[in-house]
C-alpha cells in the first residue's frame, strides 16, 4: 500500500513542479495574457496570473476545511500577482496538499468537505488544474508568447521520469 501512496504523491508533486516550471519561463507580460474570443478580442475571463491564483485558491478552500493552521500558506488577493508570489504560493499549497493526502490515506482519515477518497481528490485537482493549464497555454499562444521546445516537450517527458531542463533563451 505504501508504494501506491508514494506513487500518488510523486504524481501530485510532478504535476505541481510542472506548474512551477511553466511559471518560471513566462515573461512578465505573459502573465497578463487572456484567451481570445472568436472576434479576436480578449475574453473577460481570468488572465494567466489569475488562473494560477485560482489554482492556489481552490487548494486553499479544501485545505482550510482539513488543517487547523494555514498561516504558512500565502493568500493571493491582488489583481496582478507576479510570478515569484504565484510560485511561492503554489509551492507551499502543493506541499500542503501532499501532506494532507499522505496523512489522510495513511491514517485512514476522510477529508472533510469531500465525500470520496483522498485519491479521488488528488485526481480531481490534477484534472481541474490541467484544464486550466490548457487555458494558460492557449492564452499565451494567442498572445504570441511561445514556449521554447524544452518547455513544450519537457513537461511530457517529466511525467515519464525525465528531468525538467532549464529553457534556452
Amino acid at each position: 500500500m505504501s508504494s501506491l501512496v508514494d506513487d500518488l504523491l510523486d504524481a501530485w508533486r510532478r504535476h505541481n513542479d510542472i506548474h512551477l516550471y511553466i511559471l518560471d519561463w513566462i515573461p512578465p507580460e505573459g502573465l497578463a495574457a487572456r484567451t481570445l474570443l472568436k472576434t479576436g478580442k480578449p475574453s473577460r475571463g481570468r488572465d494567466v496570473a489569475g488562473i494560477f491564483a485560482h489554482l492556489h485558491a481552490v487548494r486553499l478552500d479544501k485545505l482550510k476545511r482539513n488543517l487547523d493552521d494555514l498561516s504558512a500558506l500565502p493568500s493571493i488577493d491582488d489583481e496582478a500577482p507576479d510570478a515569484e508570489r504565484l510560485g511561492e504560493a503554489l509551492s507551499k499549497s502543493g506541499d500542503a496538499v501532499a501532506e494532507l493526502v499522505d496523512r489522510s490515506i495513511r491514517d485512514g482519515e476522510p477529508l472533510r468537505g469531500w465525500k470520496r477518497s483522498p485519491l479521488h481528490w488528488v485526481t480531481y485537482l490534477i484534472a481541474h488544474e490541467s484544464h486550466h493549464r490548457g487555458q494558460i497555454a492557449q492564452a499565451l499562444k494567442q498572445s504570441g508568447v511561445r514556449p521554447p521546445q524544452e518547455v513544450s516537450y519537457g513537461v511530457w517527458g517529466y511525467w515519464g521520469g525525465y528531468e525538467l531542463k532549464p529553457p534556452s533563451t
